[in-house]
């Protein structure tokens, strides 16, 4: 025979069950027997039973050792309960611990048509301030033969009101109590035919007081029921959680830090609004006109409250206005500044070719999406410009630049150039750049004395000219520049 294994508090031995009746159905009363067989080379482990666990949950039961291992009679109530509602066909895991330290573990599978009692509730899971609410109750389950049902129903005085309760199912005596504020005492006694499986055994209805509360609850506590052999068994809670509402009332709007100006050029600020009271659905609308009410250029507004300066080189004042979604049509808004716009360059791309690979072309340098980039086949050579067209020469004021994703460090010693000669030649450096640039957007100065009808950016040696995306600005005019 094999040597026994050594016994230590975490040893766990496989274990053969048997349970009996295979299949739950009907009462909770009586009890379920289960068989546990040990292996033979484990029978010094056994030692006498100290309890016994079904799915992790320790079961009332009486427990005999044996020369095969255990048999053990277990409350049937308990049995089913320790199941968590599971129905049909259910792997029960047995563990028997035995003063040892031992565990003996093993599975059987039962067929469950019993649902152990519970107590549902059904109503609104939002209510608005102010107004009242109902919640209904119903008893599940296997029918234990009840004949009585006491409970508490809690729920914060300060939030919430009681108004009334009253029983769904004729000839049942039902009463309920306010006693102390947040408390109701729910009685009900009849046959079982009247407490037990009705859609509605009572309903309860309560009032949702005007505070910023954005969510409460009411609960059904101490739950006892009792049979008619006058036994009686506790149910387990059931609570009802609500969130609470008002129409919004106010709207608060602030820039990120308290700021109310965008300041640089394609400048971003990000704005947030409060929505009063507290408990007011707190989405909202984003919108942005000028100052007299009527569409504006001077800057655009995502749906979550970023908001950008504009690419035409247009400065001035915006109203931003956040709109409650609640419809009640409260509105709040917010005056900023919007200033150092510059005016976007544009005319006809050109560049070097061939790409490394199709779809990795000079344009889409240009083409407003960062997730795109120009890769040139080769190291060196590469570049991707702009020709303004003749007689739209402008000074060069500043690069927006996106470099690749990953490849940041492949725009170091890169080139801003300009030239009036032809789009590969006669170009000048305007700006290099001497550092790996940040991933996302960078921007550098570039104020350049002369006018340029072409613009460029020229990779460095090994580079392959990687950029995801360019944007080129002109100095803004002398008449712009004048005092007003």
């Amino acid at each position: 025979m094999e040597k026994p294994p050594v016994s230590n508090a975490d040893y766990i031995v496989p274990a053969k069950i048997d349970i009996d009746p295979h299949v739950l159905a009907g009462k909770l009363t009586g009890s379920v027997k289960i068989g546990i067989g040990i292996p033979d080379n484990a029978a010094a482990l056994a030692g006498s039973s100290v309890r016994l666990a079904v799915n992790g949950k320790d079961v009332a039961a009486e427990i005999k050792k044996d020369a095969k291992g255990y048999q053990v009679k277990a409350d049937r109530r308990a049995f089913v309960q320790a199941l968590a509602g599971q129905t049909g066909e259910v792997e029960a895991k047995i563990a028997i611990v035995s003063d040892t330290g031992s565990a003996f573990v093993g599975t059987d599978t039962v067929i469950v048509k019993t649902e152990s009692l519970t107590l549902s509730v059904r109503g609104d899971d939002s209510v608005k301030a102010g107004e009242e609410f109902s919640l209904s109750y119903a008893v599940n389950g296997a029918g234990d033969s009840m004949r009585e049902l006491n409970l508490n129903l809690s729920y914060d005085p300060e939030v919430l009101e009681f108004v009334a309760a009253e029983s769904a199912v004729k000839q049942l005596n039902f009463s309920a109590e306010a006693g102390q504020p947040g408390r109701v005492t729910v009685k009900a006694s009849g046959t079982s035919n009247q407490l037990f499986n009705k859609e509605t055994l009572f309903t309860v209805r309560m009032k949702a007081k005007e505070t910023e509360a954005a969510r409460s609850e009411v609960a059904a506590r101490d739950i006892v029921y009792a049979n008619a052999k006058k036994e009686r068994h506790a149910i387990a809670d059931a609570v009802h959680a609500i969130n609470l509402f008002f129409e919004a009332r106010e709207i608060a709007v602030s820039g990120e830090g308290g700021a109310s100006a965008i300041d640089s050029n394609r400048g971003t600020l990000r704005l947030s609004a409060q929505v009063k009271p507290a408990n007011a659905n707190q989405s909202v609308t984003w919108s942005v006109y000028g100052l007299d009410g009527e569409a504006t250029e001077l800057a655009s507004i995502t749906p979550d409250g970023l908001l950008s300066g504009n690419s035409k080189g247009l400065n001035g004042q915006v109203k931003v206005i956040a709109t409650a979604t609640d419809g009640s049509g409260v509105t709040g808004e917010l005056t900023v500044d919007i200033s150092n716009q510059l005016q976007a360059l544009t005319g006809s791309l050109f560049g070097a070719e061939p790409a490394w690979a199709a779809g990795s072309e000079y344009d889409k340098a240009f083409d407003g999406d960062v997730n795109t980039y120009y890769d040139f086949k080769n190291g060196a050579g590469g570049y991707a410009g702009m020709d303004l067209g003749e007689g739209a020469e402008a000074r060069l004021d500043q690069v927006r630049f996106y470099p690749r994703k990953g490849m940041e460090v492949r725009m170091v010693g890169g080139k801003f150039q300009g030239s009036n000669v032809s789009s590969t030649e006669g170009f000048v450096d305007l700006h290099t750049i001497g550092e790996q640039p940040a991933a996302g957007w960078n921007t550098v100065n570039v104020s350049a004395d002369t006018a340029y009808r072409y613009i460029r950016y020229y990779t460095p040696e090994t580079g392959n000219a990687n950029v995801a995306e360019l944007e080129f600005y002109a100095a803004p005019a002398a008449s712009d520049l004048m005092p007003e």
